[in-house]
């Protein structure tokens, strides 16, 4: 997901890309619901064993809930915040019948099939084939015990709105434009609970802003970091 802002953040910052608990080389998810509070926790643990004792946190999408809950429980870690296409606010009633939904409809119908439906909504039409191929490539290499974790626990977390209104370090948020998942009002809203905060909208990119437009977001990024230094 961040290969390609990796290597070009090379002098900029040292980064660390975990695999959440659950995903790529972690393993498939052992708890029936995988909780941003327990990403969170493990993202601290995983500081702590490489010695380090702030970062400049970045959170895409659900890795966005993650990072709100890192915010919360872990501020003395916090650096600074960075939020790629998510949102602060909950679910609500009807976005928790949609997670509940689409978990019966990996099972039903597999993940290829739920791979596919989930693409369109993804990335922008205009979306390079190679981006395409690699989200289907890691999609399809989840596991199912994952997939539904993953969605009852994105399902279960609260509305974090106050956290970003508490926050007392830097935060950016960056969306593209054509978000059709986590459209660029729910950034406003989010950039506009704290004063301090900056927005940046990334033109023709859709919810994998990093991987759509690559350069235009390590722009954004490395612009960010090299002001808070």
């Amino acid at each position: 997901m961040w290969r390609e802002a990796i290597g070009a953040l090379k002098g900029v910052a040292d980064c660390i890309a975990p695999d959440l608990r659950g995903f790529g080389r972690a393993g498939a998810a052992l708890e029936p619901i995988l909780t941003m509070e327990q990403h969170a926790d493990d993202a601290a643990a995983l500081l702590d064993s490489l010695g380090v004792l702030q970062a400049h946190v970045v959170g895409l999408s659900m890795g966005g809930y993650a990072a709100l809950a890192f915010a919360e429980r872990h501020a003395a870690r916090l650096a600074s915040l960075i939020l790629v296409d998510t949102r602060a606010a909950d679910d609500g009633d009807e976005g928790r019948a949609r997670r509940s939904a689409a978990a019966d409809r990996v099972l039903e119908v597999g993940r290829g099939v739920f791979a596919r439906e989930m693409l369109a909504k993804l990335v922008a039409p205009n979306a390079g084939r190679d981006v395409r191929a690699r989200l289907l490539s890691m999609m399809e290499a989840t596991p199912y015990e994952t997939l539904v974790a993953a969605l009852l626990g994105m399902q279960a977390r609260p509305d974090r709105t106050q956290v970003l209104r508490g926050l007392t370090r830097p935060l950016l948020v960056v969306c593209g434009e054509l978000d059709a998942i986590t459209p660029p009002d729910n950034s406003r809203a989010m950039a506009a609970a704290n004063p301090k905060s900056e927005l940046a909208l990334i033109p023709d990119a859709g919810h994998m802003s990093p991987m759509e437009r690559p350069r235009e977001f390590v722009a954004i990024l490395a612009d960010f970091l090299q002001r808070q230094r």
